[in-house]
């Protein structure tokens, strides 16, 4: 319960409350500040570029072509669909606005799309 309050308070005030950091973003060890990994940021905004210019293409053929462009996942692994899809309903978190719990605030962390 304590930890719950916590996570629900730092999340009032804009700060990232939990769970692994999204693809584009890295915390340090135990830290909860997140900051962009310039790799992984370039990427996720190629993704929401392509979407855009091509809004029917599917998420597998958004990650085949993340492939061919040399794109990669966490810790090098393929770009999926699946990485794609979670890219894509984090628009938000990336334009710079965080929810956790029902709770909505302007985040502590530098957007990645305007």
């Amino acid at each position: 319960m304590k930890l719950k309050r916590g996570r629900l308070q730092k999340a009032k005030g804009g700060g990232y409350a939990g769970g692994g950091a999204p693809f584009g973003y890295e915390s340090l060890r135990g830290g909860k500040k997140l900051y962009v990994n310039a790799t992984e940021a370039k990427a996720v905004r190629r993704v929401f570029e392509i979407k855009q210019s091509f809004p029917d293409m599917t998420l597998k053929s958004i990650a085949e072509f993340m492939k061919m462009e040399g794109h990669k996942g966490r810790k090098g692994a393929d770009f999926n669909a699946m990485l794609v899809k979670r890219i894509l309903d984090k628009e938000n978190f990336y334009r710079g606005y965080y929810n956790y719990d029902g709770i909505e605030s302007v985040g502590e962390y530098e957007p990645l799309l305007s």
